[in-house]
């Protein structure tokens, strides 16, 4: 039971982390357009 639960605490924490790169992306591509 542990184990299934500590696996999904590191997939969430993998998640989040891989949404927030790409939010930080999107926002470094939308500085580089001409506004």
């Amino acid at each position: 039971m542990m184990k299934a639960t500590l696996l999904c605490v590191i997939i969430g924490i993998c998640y989040v982390q891989c949404a927030i790169m790409h939010i930080t992306d999107d926002i470094d591509t939308l500085d580089k357009l001409p506004s």
